[in-house]
């Protein structure tokens, strides 16, 4: 199930079965025909936002559970559109918490990626993990970036304090990048294999 909040915390729009409500963008117009989920059992929402911020909720059916994948894709990005900051939170146990990067056009792009955990404490959060690690794979499955403790290269602190962007705590990580066009994995696991909540959020920077 879908749930879009907007800044105040309010719902702006929801789904639980994707056929039952969004037929018209995802079959009829084929407007993101490409984007149809292969279950009808699996939630989509097509929406046109406003500049803000917005929070995507995805929860179980009746409190059930199980891992499930989050997707945001701007139509036509241009100028004024897409995306400057994307963010996600889960809870890692034997598993790992997984996002991704797609860099259209044909300029190359800067990020800042981060993998928080120990200051998540302070907004409440009981079980953080206690020291995340983050990896940044190609397309093709090769490892191009990787950061245990982001004070631990004082060059990569440097880039990413001057962007505003330094994690609160030194066993957070973080790594500042220039991506050209293509796919990219975002990867954060527990050092030692550790558990618990970690948070990834990715800034693309000037």
């Amino acid at each position: 199930m879908l749930e879009l909040y907007d800044s105040t915390g309010n719902v702006i729009a929801a789904n639980d079965n994707w056929r039952e409500t969004q037929k018209h963008d995802f079959i009829e117009t084929g407007r993101f025909q490409a984007l149809q989920p292969a279950s009808g059992l699996e939630s989509a929402l097509a929406i046109s936002l406003p500049p803000g911020a917005y929070v995507l909720a995805i929860s179980g059916k009746n409190s059930t559970t199980g891992i499930g994948l989050a997707e945001v894709y701007a139509e036509s990005p241009g100028a004024g559109r897409g995306f400057s900051y994307v963010s996600a939170r889960g809870v890692l146990s034997s598993s790992v918490l997984i996002s991704g990067i797609t860099v259209s056009g044909d300029a190359n792009t800067n990020y800042i990626v981060r993998a928080l955990g120990p200051s998540l404490t302070e907004s409440g959060i009981t079980n953080a993990l206690a020291d995340p690690v983050l990896e940044i794979y190609d397309g093709n499955g090769g490892l191009i970036a990787s950061n245990d403790d982001w004070v631990a290269d004082a060059d990569q602190a440097r880039q990413i304090m001057a962007a505003g962007f330094a994690p609160k705590d030194p066993l957070e990580s973080a790594i500042s990048l220039r991506l050209a066009p293509g796919t990219y994995t975002v990867v954060t696991r527990g050092k030692n294999d550790a558990t618990g909540t970690a948070f990834i959020d990715i800034s693309s920077t000037p």
